[in-house]
């Protein structure tokens, strides 16, 4: 099952699959935001947590969910500097934590009961 649902402003996508529910934004990293799963006791137990917040005011930086992290998945460094890389030309690029996707905005191309597909639509610095 395929619902929306309302926060901080925002329309967050939430998904019913077998005992499990994701909760996700599509548009804001493709974020994984949450996923529960239902115990046989009764018990909901996070799987992925995302933290209360009061805005979404510094949304890539949250500690909680599960970005797409592209390309690097970790820092990356260029000769020693933090923050950059060198692509297959030779041109030293700046480089955010994680990549630059984490932070990117998507286009929702594709949302229904088995989840959803998005695409990555680069500013002028990822590009």
């Amino acid at each position: 099952m395929l619902d929306t649902v309302p926060y901080l402003g925002e329309t967050l996508h939430r998904w019913r699959v077998g005992r499990s529910t994701f909760l996700a934004s599509p548009e804001r990293g493709a974020r994984l935001m949450n996923w529960s799963l239902d115990l046989a006791d009764g018990n909901v137990r996070d799987v992925i947590h995302w933290p209360e917040l009061a805005t979404l005011d510094g949304f890539s930086s949250v500690r909680g969910g599960n970005p797409i992290l592209f390309p690097f998945n970790a820092r990356s460094f260029d000769r020693g500097d933090i923050h950059f890389w060198r692509d297959a030309d030779g041109t030293r690029r700046p480089m955010p934590m994680h990549g630059f996707a984490r932070q990117g905005r998507f286009q929702l191309v594709r949302a229904d009961a088995s989840g959803f597909a998005a695409a990555l639509q680069p500013d002028a610095a990822a590009r």
